[in-house]
C-alpha cells in the first residue's frame, strides 16, 4: 500500500541542497544536455520549469555551514552521494542515534543495505576467504574483513571513484556516518531558511506535482517493496524517481517532462526524435541485444565492447524515452526492452506515412 505525502523529505532535501551547492553548474549542464539528447530544448525547458532551483539553492547557501568532510560526501560522485543518502533514509536511527551506536551496529546497517549484493559476492573465492573466528552460519552475510569489503566493492557496477569512496565508508563506518550526520545537523537550519524563503513557490509546485507515481515506478514498487511505502515529493531532484524499501521519491517536475514530450503537436514532431534514437548504432545494438533477454549494465558493456560509463550513458537516454524498463533482481539492475514503445514508433510511422493512426492509450497518447 502506498501513502502519498505532498511534502518534501527534510533529510533528502538538505543533503541534496548541499550537493547542488557544491556541483550546481555541472548538474545544470548535464540536465540541459540530457534533455537535448531526448530531443527537448533543454535551455527552454530549464528556464520554464526548473529555474526555481537557483533561488532554492542560493538561499540555502546563505546559511550553509561548510565542513572539512564535505568534499568526501558531496564531491562530483553522484552515485556515492545517492548511495550514502539512501543508507541514511533506509535507517533513520543512523541520524537519531548516531551518538550512541557502536561501530559494529553501524556496519550492521550497511551489511543489511547491501544484503543482496553481499549474497551475490558470496560465491567469489576472495570474498569467502575469512579468518576462523568469522566462520559460522551467518558469516557469509558479514563485511568483517578488509578483503571481504574489497571483494564486494569490486563486484559492484560503480565507477572507480565511487568504489574507493564506498570502501573508505565501509572501512570506517562509525566515523564516516558521524561526519555525514554532523554535516546534516549543522545544515538543517539552512534548509528551514530556504524552505521559508521559497515557501510560496514550493507550495505552488507541490500543489501541481504528480499525484501518483509513473507506471514504471509503480511496477517497481509492487515488485520490490510490496509492503507499506510512503511516497514523498522532491524539489531538489525535480526530474528523478527513486525507490528504497521504505520510501519512494518523485520529482515535482516528472510529469512536466512527460507532458512536454506528450504535447509535441503531432506524430510528425514526435517521430523524428524516436527515430534518431533508433538510428544511433550503439543504442540500436543495445535494443537488439535486449530483445533476447534482460541484461545488466556491465553485461551490456562487455557484450558490445563499451566502457561501463558509455553503456550507462546510452541506457539513461533509452530509459528516459521508455525504450527500456528496469528490474532489480539478485542484487543487480536489469534492463529490458519495452515492446510498447517499439509498437508506439510503428503506430506513429503508420500515422505519418499510411494515414492510419489506430487508437492507443500508451505512453504518449
Amino acid at each position: 500500500m502506498m501513502e502519498y505525502k505532498r511534502e518534501l523529505h527534510p533529510l533528502l532535501e538538505t543533503l541534496g541542497l548541499i550537493y547542488l551547492v557544491k556541483n550546481f553548474s555541472s548538474v545544470r549542464a548535464e540536465c540541459v544536455q540530457s534533455l537535448k539528447e531526448m530531443e527537448i530544448d533543454g535551455e527552454a525547458f530549464y528556464k520554464k520549469n526548473l529555474s526555481y532551483l537557483e533561488k532554492y539553492v542560493n538561499e540555502f547557501e546563505k546559511k550553509y555551514v561548510p565542513d572539512p568532510e564535505e568534499d568526501f560526501f558531496f564531491g562530483n560522485s553522484l552515485e556515492f552521494f545517492i548511495t550514502v543518502s539512501a543508507i541514511l533514509i533506509e535507517y533513520p536511527e543512523l541520524e537519531t542515534d548516531i551518538d550512541t551506536l557502536t561501530e559494529d551496529e553501524v556496519l550492521g546497517r550497511i551489511e543489511s543495505f547491501f544484503a543482496e549484493e553481499i549474497s551475490q559476492a558470496a560465491g567469489r573465492a576472495d570474498f569467502m576467504e575469512k579468518p576462523e573466528a568469522a566462520a559460522g552460519p551467518d558469516a557469509v552475510d558479514k563485511l568483517d574483513t578488509m578483503e571481504r569489503r574489497f571483494a564486494l566493492i569490486q563486484s559492484m557496477d560503480y565507477p572507480e571513484e565511487t568504489k574507493w569512496k564506498l570502501l573508505t565508508f565501509m572501512n570506517h563506518p562509525l566515523e564516516k556516518c558521524r561526519a555525514l550526520v554532523g554535516i546534516l545537523r549543522k545544515n538543517r537550519p539552512a534548509f528551514e531558511y530556504t524552505l521559508e524563503r521559497n515557501r510560496e513557490c514550493l507550495e505552488t509546485l507541490l500543489s501541481e506535482a504528480p499525484r501518483e507515481l509513473s507506471s514504471v515506478m509503480k511496477n517497481l514498487v509492487e515488485e520490490l517493496a510490496p509492503g507499506e511505502i510512503t511516497v514523498y515529493q522532491t524539489a531538489v531532484f525535480p526530474l528523478m524517481e527513486w525507490l528504497n524499501s521504505k520510501a519512494a521519491f518523485q520529482g515535482i517536475m516528472t510529469d512536466k517532462l512527460y507532458l512536454y514530450k506528450k504535447n509535441l503537436s503531432d506524430a510528425r514532431e514526435i517521430l523524428p526524435g524516436m527515430l534518431k534514437i533508433l538510428g544511433d548504432k550503439s543504442k540500436f545494438e543495445i535494443l537488439c541485444s535486449l530483445k533476447e533477454r534482460g541484461k545488466y549494465n556491465l553485461e551490456i558493456a562487455e557484450e558490445l565492447r563499451f566502457t561501463p560509463a558509455t553503456a550507462s550513458h546510452h541506457m539513461g537516454i533509452l530509459l528516459s524515452n521508455h525504450f527500456v524498463t528496469v528490474e532489480k533482481k539478485d542484487g543487480k539492475v536489469y534492463y529490458r526492452l519495452n515492446s510498447e514503445t517499439i509498437a508506439e514508433v510503428i503506430r506513429y510511422m503508420e500515422g505519418v506515412f499510411l494515414n492510419y493512426m489506430p487508437p492507443h492509450d500508451g505512453l504518449t497518447s
